[in-house]
C-alpha cells in the first residue's frame, strides 16, 4: 500500500494545485502509510479501514480531518479500480459523513465600519488598507494578497481577480488560478477601497525609493512592487506579466529580488 499510495500521489502532482497536493501528501505520509502501508493492496479490506476510523475517533481526531483522510484513500483506490489493479474499492463505503459547514456570521455595515475605524485608530499600519479591500470587495484573502497593479484600474474604479496566493507549510509561496472560475471576474471598487489602494500605492512608492528598488525595476514603468499587497514571492513562482490594454494604473514588470 505504501508504494502504491506514493505512486498515485506522484502521478497526480501535475494536475493538482500546490495546496491540494500538499494536503494529499500530508494525509498519505502522516496517516495512510503508517496505518495501511504494510498491507498489500489486494489484501486491504473495509473492516481494517473502519477499525482505523473508529480508533481515530476515540483518540479525538477531528471529523473534518478524518473525512479528508479517508476521502483521499478512496480517491487513490478508485484509481486502482479504474486501472484494473483492484476489482472493488474497499474504502468506498468507509468514508465518514461529510461534516456540515458551520453557519457563518457576517458583520453588519456598522460592525465592519467600527472594526476598520478601530484598526486605523489603534494600529494605523498597512493592514488597515488590506482590511479595507477585503471588506469592501468580498475577495478572498489569497486573492487580495496576489493582486498586481496591472489588474487594478483606479481611474475606472475596478479590478480584475486573476491570481490567488497560496502558502504551503506556512512558508513556500505560490501563485495559482482563483479557486473557482466565477472568481476570475471584474469587481467594482467603492470610494473607500479606491482611497485605500491609492494610499497603499503611495506607501509602496516611498518604500521602493527608500530601499533602492529603482536599481532593478523596469525603467519604462513607475517603480512599484508587484502588487497592492507588496508581494514578496520568488521569481520562480511569479505569474507571467498580466498587463491589460488601456490600464490606467502603474505596474511592475519584474518580481522583487529574493530576500
Amino acid at each position: 500500500m505504501a508504494e502504491y499510495l506514493r505512486e498515485w500521489l506522484a502521478a497526480r502532482k501535475e494536475e493538482l494545485t500546490v495546496n491540494t497536493y500538499a494536503g494529499y501528501r500530508a494525509y498519505v505520509e502522516r496517516d495512510l502509510v503508517p496505518a495501511f502501508g504494510r498491507c498489500r493492496l489486494l489484501d486491504l479490506r473495509p473492516k481494517q479501514i473502519e477499525d482505523w476510523v473508529a480508533a481515530q475517533r476515540r483518540a479525538g481526531r477531528g471529523r473534518v480531518t478524518l473525512y479528508r483522510v479517508v476521502s483521499t484513500l478512496r480517491n487513490a483506490l478508485n484509481h486502482a479500480v479504474r486501472s484494473w489493479r483492484l476489482k472493488f474499492n474497499p474504502a468506498k463505503h468507509c468514508v465518514p459523513p461529510k461534516p456540515r459547514a458551520e453557519e457563518r456570521t457576517c458583520w453588519t455595515p456598522v460592525q465592519a465600519a467600527a472594526f476598520l475605524r478601530h484598526n486605523a485608530d489603534q494600529y494605523a499600519d498597512q493592514l488597515a488598507d488590506l482590511f479595507e479591500v477585503l471588506l469592501g470587495t468580498g475577495m478572498r484573502r489569497g486573492e487580495v494578497l496576489a493582486l498586481h497593479w496591472s489588474d487594478v484600474h483606479l481611474m475606472d474604479r475596478k479590478l480584475f481577480v486573476r491570481w490567488t496566493l497560496s502558502a504551503v507549510d506556512n512558508g513556500d509561496l505560490h501563485f495559482n488560478q482563483p479557486k473557482t472560475e466565477a472568481s476570475r471576474a471584474w469587481i467594482s471598487l467603492s470610494p473607500r477601497v479606491v482611497t485605500a489602494l491609492h494610499r497603499q500605492a503611495a506607501l509602496q512608492t516611498a518604500a521602493a525609493q527608500e530601499a533602492g528598488w529603482r536599481a532593478w525595476s523596469s525603467p519604462t514603468r513607475t517603480e512599484l512592487p508587484c502588487g497592492p499587497s507588496g508581494c514578496s514571492t520568488s521569481s520562480a513562482n511569479a505569474p507571467p506579466n498580466s498587463d491589460s490594454p488601456g490600464s490606467a494604473c502603474t505596474t511592475c514588470a519584474t518580481p522583487p529580488p529574493a530576500s
